[in-house]
């Protein structure tokens, strides 16, 4: 029966206070548990240095002799097997784009690409409320820059990635 007074048994008080027991086996349960949740990282490097190299490649988009913001950039690789990876990039307002074949990180695995770049104006919202269930879905955001750019087949565009990477891309858009 419990009668109050301090046994073995752990026991905090209001003040932070640990029994003897209980502050011997849970600094090591703690010190475990903290280094599960830190981890060593050894398998996110692993990972890492497991892909294909990648080399910095950047470059601009123009269309009607502007620079075109707000663009996607893909890049399909025309190779097959472990290296061929796809990269993308958004361009910034003055059109400028880096692309990444492994986002966050910046670079593309060196190669042959063939290249799609779509901007559309923006989504108009989906129906919100009770009887959003009926409405027809909204149509389909209209592209602003010639459609054929958009897909693989009609593009035309290409892009060559040089082992040392390639900083001066130029893809201008014509109607």
């Amino acid at each position: 029966m419990w009668s109050g007074s301090r046994s073995f048994l752990p026991v905090i008080d209001l003040f932070g206070k640990v029994g003897s027991v209980f502050r011997f086996a849970i600094i090591p349960v703690l010190g475990l548990t903290m280094l599960s949740f830190t981890g060593c990282g050894g398998s996110f490097d692993k990972f890492k240095r497991s892909r294909p190299k990648t080399v910095a490649a950047s470059g601009t988009v123009i269309y009607r002799n502007q620079p075109l913001a707000d663009a996607i950039i893909v890049c399909f690789p025309t190779a097959t097997g472990d290296k061929a990876v796809a990269a993308s990039a958004y361009s910034g307002a003055d059109g400028s784009f880096s692309l990444q074949a492994y986002p966050p990180d910046k670079g593309a695995v060196p190669g042959n690409y063939q290249v799609t770049i779509q901007k559309s104006e923006e989504a108009p919202a989906a129906p919100t409320g009770p009887d959003a269930h009926d409405a027809p879905p909204p149509p389909k955001p209209k592209s602003l820059i010639p459609a054929k750019y958009g897909q693989i087949e009609t593009s035309g565009l290409t892009l060559t990635i040089p082992e040392g990477g390639i900083s001066d891309i130029k893809f201008e858009l014509k109607d």
